[in-house]
């Protein structure tokens, strides 16, 4: 819900960036070269669903 009117309720959408972590991968939201107000060294990573073996 957006509380001014005509104004869009979403702003901006990122597409996640793909990026090698440890042994494998997480889709990278932030840092975003267009949101800079957010720091440099805050990241927003999604991981999953990953298969893992027992043990």
């Amino acid at each position: 819900m957006n509380d001014r009117p005509g104004t869009p309720a979403v702003e901006l959408t990122i597409d996640p960036r793909i990026r090698p972590v440890g042994s494998g991968s997480v889709r990278r939201l932030l840092p975003y070269r267009q949101r800079r107000m957010v720091g440099p060294f805050t990241f927003l990573d999604i991981m999953g669903p990953e298969e893992l073996d027992p043990g």
